[in-house]
């Protein structure tokens, strides 16, 4: 507060799936407004930005790129605030952390059993179903996870 003046207040949604919409309102509501920012799971961001609630960034991000260096963000997370419609690409959600899941896979079980690479987690089951139970490790006791 002494710096900018400003206050930040936060505050635990009792619902974290339904209330930031609630709040931010609908295409033909208005919402509460209570908040003048948010953070929230990343499943709302398409809702909000169809709805046309979310704020379009790209201003705010070169008026103030100096202190929130954008340019550092990787790309594939900056893509997950930014939102497609009618040909216009706009950053809605600032992103700075994303999750990913990325199965590891041993190419040696997968080439010695002419098992092609998994496109799908069904796939990747399936390849972890067969190998589960054998000897994965060579030590001679069929005790290891697929």
């Amino acid at each position: 507060q002494a710096c900018t003046g400003g206050r930040i207040v936060f505050a635990e949604a009792a619902n974290v799936w339904e209330d930031p919409i609630t709040d931010l309102g609908t295409s033909t509501a208005a919402g509460q407004e209570v908040y003048d920012g948010y953070f929230m799971s990343y499943s709302h961001f398409p809702e909000a930005s169809a709805l046309g609630l979310a704020e379009h960034l790209q201003d705010r991000i070169s008026e103030s790129n100096d202190l929130l260096e954008w340019e550092d963000v990787l790309p594939k997370i900056k893509t997950m605030g930014e939102y497609r419609k009618d040909g216009v690409t706009n950053i809605d959600f600032l992103m700075y952390d994303g999750d990913f899941f990325v199965p590891v896979v041993r190419l040696d079980l997968l080439e010695k059993h002419n098992i092609p690479l998994p496109n799908t987690w069904e796939e990747l089951v399936s390849i972890a179903k067969k190998f589960n139970g054998t000897d994965i490790n060579d030590d001679g006791d069929p005790n290891d996870y697929g």
